[in-house]
């Protein structure tokens, strides 16, 4: 077990917890309250105080290419969406199942650095659910 305390903890359906705490049972949120109360309720449970941070649920991206990643895409045209489409489809031709999967993996890590612990890739290829 371990508590993690930050200065704010935002849980998604209520308050930000000032001086918050989320305590962590294995793969478990066992609970989120006030250091004050966790500490008292948990009192043996080691603590990594996370600082002047926000501790938050991770965010969601409900659609993404994740092996698209390493594909630049080329300049956006709001009135040419089927051409923009077509020359990103193209630069895909050039990439084989290594190079997809080299380019989701890369995407699932660049995600979950910025936060994001949940993504609904959408990709025909299928190679994301390898990655996971």
């Amino acid at each position: 077990m371990i508590r993690l305390r930050a200065d704010w903890v935002a849980t998604g359906d209520g308050p930000v917890i000032e001086n918050g705490t989320v305590v962590i049972d294995g793969d478990r949120i066992c609970a989120v309250a006030g250091e004050r109360v966790a500490a008292a309720r948990f009192p043996h449970t080691p603590l990594q105080d996370l600082g002047s941070a926000v501790l938050m649920p991770g965010f969601v991206d409900s659609h993404c290419h994740l092996e698209w990643t390493l594909a630049r895409p080329p300049a956006a045209d709001p009135d040419n969406f089927v051409g923009w489409l077509a020359e990103m489809m193209g630069r895909g031709a050039t990439m084989g199942p290594a190079d997809f999967l080299v380019a989701a993996r890369v995407g699932a890590a660049t995600a979950l650095q910025a936060g994001t612990t949940l993504v609904l890739d959408a990709r025909a290829a299928g190679l994301v659910a390898g990655i996971v």
